[in-house]
């Protein structure tokens, strides 16, 4: 009677061994991706999931003419779409983490969801009055001109309080389904999120852009008015607790953050004669700006769990957990990027969007994605070690530092790149 066969992953492992360096190497790589195939998987498919950023892109893409008659938008526009990102990206880790640690059940009940309603609409409308004066000011400072204070106001709140109400649910309730069906929501929360407030912000800033063109002035102002008293009302909502302190660490992240997204989007103003040659560079920014910054969000989301759960220490070196985690997501990043040039290409091509060569579209993403996800990696590991060591919650800080210098580095590497190149 024939002895039975090994196990295919033994037979494997003793072929490789057989066979020197080599061999031993393979048999690493097999046993790696054994391991981590579901942080592989859910983390993959979830970035893969945020390429629905290309519908963001399109409307940037086809509506360039708004862009162009309202000087100064094209700067508010990266700032707005990551601010979303931002602050529903880290409620989304924190809901990670809380679950992971008991902390809180699925259904949200004891207050979770009114403390994350709370902080959530206290940063949205004062982070979207902040951006606005910022990119204004900014704008105007450096000579480029834009359209007055009270449209820009107008635009970014109106906008930003669109997009806020089905953000909020959807964060909510992606974080609770992918919990319950047994999913990471550390792999799967963050990367959606951000996707949706890609997909969600873009068009009700366009929406809000056109309320404003076909408002009277003095209705424009009393709108204004009544937003911003509005916005000081709204600190009233986080006065103590778990909403106060959440505000309180997070709100100079956010200023920072809005400093470097405002950064990003003065790039494109710099660059306005590339991007209105070839407007389907508007439509590879967001989606690529998102994977970026999912990439290193993923990261500080996993290293935030695993540190509350006492599995990995973050210190000055990345131990074998993070350093594990750290492969796991560059693998399932990388191959995207791509990915991304070849659907920009097509897309844009398809849409009658103008657009360079598809084999240089294509160059470009690959060669910028590999740079901006060693970035966003070493970065992300980095930023929660002095988040720690300072004692802020990460959750609270290192998603939205993340995500604001990926759009800066994706945005400033893309533009470079196609300077170069095209």
């Amino acid at each position: 009677m024939p002895a039975p066969r090994a196990p295919r992953r033994a037979r494997i492992a003793r072929i490789t061994r057989s066979q020197g360096t080599g061999g031993r190497t393979l048999d690493r790589t097999i046993g790696f991706l054994a391991v981590n195939r579901c942080v592989i998987l859910q983390s993959g498919s979830a970035l893969l999931f945020s390429l629905t950023g290309f519908v963001a892109g399109l409307i940037l893409g086809h509506w360039v003419g708004i862009l162009d008659a309202m000087p100064g938008m094209i700067v508010l526009v990266p700032v707005a779409i990551g601010m979303r990102g931002n602050i529903f990206g880290a409620m989304a880790s924190r809901l990670g983490s809380r679950l992971h640690t008991g902390e809180i059940e699925p259904s949200f009940r004891g207050g979770a969801l009114g403390v994350s309603a709370r902080t959530a609409f206290v940063q949205t409308m004062s982070m979207s009055l902040g951006v606005a004066m910022l990119a204004y000011l900014l704008s105007n400072a450096l000579g480029f001109g834009t359209i007055t204070i009270t449209e820009m106001v107008f635009i970014s709140m109106v906008g930003g309080l669109l997009a806020a109400l089905p953000l909020f649910i959807a964060t909510m309730g992606i974080a609770t389904v992918s919990y319950r069906r047994g999913l990471d929501p550390d792999n799967v929360t963050v990367p959606m999120t951000a996707a949706l407030g890609d997909l969600i912000t873009v068009p009700s800033l366009f929406l809000a852009a056109t309320l404003t063109m076909r408002v009277s002035p003095d209705a424009l102002r009393a709108a204004v008015l009544g937003l911003v008293g509005l916005t000081f009302a709204s600190f009233l909502l986080a006065r103590g607790g778990e909403a106060r302190r959440i505000v309180q660490q997070s709100t100079p992240v956010l200023t920072t953050s809005a400093l470097l997204m405002t950064t990003s989007g003065l790039f494109l103003m710099r660059s306005s004669d590339l991007v209105y040659l070839y407007p389907a560079l508007l439509v590879l920014l967001p989606p690529f700006n998102n994977e970026s910054g999912s990439i290193g969000s993923i990261l500080a989301s996993r290293l935030s769990s695993a540190n509350y759960m006492g599995l990995t220490t973050v210190g000055t070196r990345p131990d074998r957990v993070a350093v594990t985690n750290l492969l796991a997501i560059f693998v399932a990043g990388i191959v995207i990027f791509p990915v991304i040039g070849a659907t920009a290409g097509i897309l844009s091509a398809m849409s009658g969007v103008r657009m360079p060569p598809l084999w240089l579209f294509i160059l470009i993403a690959a060669l910028a994605g590999t740079l901006t996800s060693v970035v966003a990696m070493l970065g992300s590991y980095y930023v929660t070690y002095v988040a720690l060591r300072v004692g802020y919650d990460p959750d609270n800080v290192v998603i939205p530092l993340i995500a604001s210098l990926m759009d800066l580095i994706g945005t400033g590497v893309i533009l470079s790149l196609a300077y170069l190149l095209l």
